[in-house]
């Protein structure tokens, strides 16, 4: 049985979407409580079983291109590129270092220790280094907000609530300066306007001109939401 996450709507057909590695049913309102009807609405997601392995393939080979190792454990990276890394005895804490995280060498053997101290040093360099980057475009876009804080959402990269508080996802850190550029600029348009409507989008153009190809290749690093 293919696993989907059911999603109903006001439709008159059934669809299957493969996106961010997960797969979901949409159907009609009405198909959601009726076995009759979700039986019919099965039997067509399983008609289209190849067509979703292919596109759950293409994700997989795709998601970690980007970050190489990292999915393991391997690896540690900011703004898109792979950092060194040793373990000290002579330290205390996580420390960043002329482009070198050194690690207290308590940690080398107890992962689970080790991912926890890890993640608690990249919230506190995300929220110095995001509330600056936030500060710095909000002046240069002239548009203000009300308040910023850290995200640990692992659907969104970043929003903007209607009282225009911005929320970033701490792993911002982990992408390229020009994604967590193009996230911020997004946000900050939706201080002006909470929808994606076409006058929305327009404004992140006038400031991203690029801004259908940084969309794009954010897609890609959807999925280390879930590895740390």
């Amino acid at each position: 049985m293919i696993e989907y996450k059911l999603k109903g709507g006001k439709r008159r057909t059934i669809a299957v979407e493969v996106k961010n590695g997960e797969v979901f049913l949409r159907v009609p309102f009405e198909y959601i409580g009726n076995a009759v009807l979700m039986r019919r609405a099965e039997t067509f997601l399983n008609s289209k079983e190849k067509w979703i392995a292919k596109k759950l393939n293409e994700f997989d080979k795709s998601a970690f291109e980007i970050l190489p190792g990292f999915a393991e454990g391997k690896e540690i990276y900011l703004f898109g590129y792979k950092i060194n890394k040793r373990f000290d005895s002579n330290y205390k804490k996580i420390t960043f270092e002329c482009g070198t995280l050194i690690i207290p060498i308590k940690y080398a053997n107890d992962l689970n220790k080790y991912n926890e101290a890890l993640k608690k040093w990249y919230k506190v360099f995300a929220y110095s280094e995001l509330s600056e980057r936030l500060k710095d475009l909000s002046q240069r876009l002239k548009k203000s907000y009300s308040d910023f804080a850290l995200s640990s959402a692992k659907g969104k990269w970043g929003s903007c609530s209607s009282s225009k508080k911005i929320m970033l996802c701490w792993r911002l850190i982990l992408l390229p300066d020009e994604l967590i550029e193009y996230v911020i600029v997004h946000e900050l348009c939706h201080t002006d306007n909470m929808s994606h409507s076409k006058a929305f989008w327009r404004e992140v153009e006038r400031y991203i001109p690029d801004y259908k190809e940084r969309r794009k290749l954010l897609k890609k690093y959807n999925r280390i939401m879930n590895f740390i």
